[in-house]
């Protein structure tokens, strides 16, 4: 082994007796966290000196701009080219992906996992090292900072995770989280199926479906939620794993419609139907008319 590398795994291991798991994390010092991170030799000896004199041995007495400064440091390594920092020429763009600029936040870093091996790393990262983040599926959500993070954390950027695939008899549409419903509609209508999802091309399927999710068609078919079979999930412990009505039922339940804390979903395996022709009619009032309009819903019940 080369002198270099020697000294510098010497020196992450007795960096590693002096850490121990953090509040939101299971890992048991360093040597266990480059091991889930699957770190190379000569990754481990570049973050070494990249890290110089920084004392990790209690993340708690960081600030919040050192947590987040060491975890995109981490993850520039890990993420290589799925690793978006301040300084590359296209993070503004991908900040911007969010639909509503009260989301526009400028986060420390953006990765864009493909995986849920990917994901799970992400978790390594952002638990061990107490760092704030935040996921994006679509963006779509207006509300004042959702799906963004500011500068002490990472923006987790699921839009490059956009399976669309169908089970061989045509019942199971699988999509990633990256996926909006215009795009994912496609695949699936080319081979004369399809999932009843957002009303709007733009929405992205992640939030959708974890907010319970209206359709056209919802007395046919329910909610959104209601035609999830399977979740595979990410939880915060790193684990992936899958939810339905076989294992894991009560995440499953959880799931359908009950927000977005229970872990990070990387794919929804969602029942499909006939793409075949539907009539609907939507009607339109104008502001003025809402009185008139509220009278007769009220007295028709």
């Amino acid at each position: 082994m080369h002198a270099n590398v020697a000294s510098t795994l010497l020196a992450l291991l007795a960096w590693s007796a002096h850490v121990e798991a953090s509040t939101y994390s299971d890992i048991n010092g360093s040597s266990r966290f480059f091991e889930k991170l699957g770190l190379t030799p000569a990754e481990k000896e570049h973050l070494s000196q990249r890290l110089g004199s920084a004392d990790l041995d209690d993340v708690s007495t960081l600030d919040p701009s050192e947590r987040s400064t060491t975890a995109c440091l981490f993850a520039s390594v890990v993420f290589g080219s799925k690793f978006v920092g301040q300084s590359a020429s296209g993070y503004q763009d991908v900040v911007e992906i969010n639909w509503s600029n009260t989301c526009w936040l400028e986060p420390q870093c953006i990765v864009q996992p493909t995986s849920a091996q990917d994901v799970s790393k992400a978790m390594v990262i952002v638990t061990f090292l107490e760092t704030k983040f935040a996921i994006r599926s679509g963006g779509h959500n207006p509300n004042p900072g959702f799906g963004g993070v500011g500068d002490e954390g990472i923006l987790i950027d699921m839009s490059h995770m956009t399976e669309v695939t169908l089970s061989e008899d045509g019942s199971i549409a699988s999509l990633g989280p990256g996926n909006c419903f215009g795009e994912a509609a496609k695949p699936l209508g080319s081979l004369g199926r399809a999932v009843h999802g957002g009303r709007n091309n733009q929405v992205g399927i992640g939030g959708y479906f974890l907010g319970g999710g209206l359709t056209y068609f919802n007395s046919i078919y329910g909610l959104g939620a209601d035609n999830v079979v399977n979740y595979e999930i990410v939880l915060a412990n790193s684990s992936i794993i899958n939810a339905n009505a076989e294992g894991n039922e009560d995440l499953w339940w959880a799931l359908k419609g009950s927000g977005t804390n229970y872990g990070i979903v990387t794919r929804y395996d969602v029942q499909a139907t006939d793409n075949g022709s539907y009539w609907f009619k939507a009607f339109y009032y104008a502001p003025k008319q809402i009185d008139v309009l509220l009278e007769v819903l009220q007295r028709c019940g």
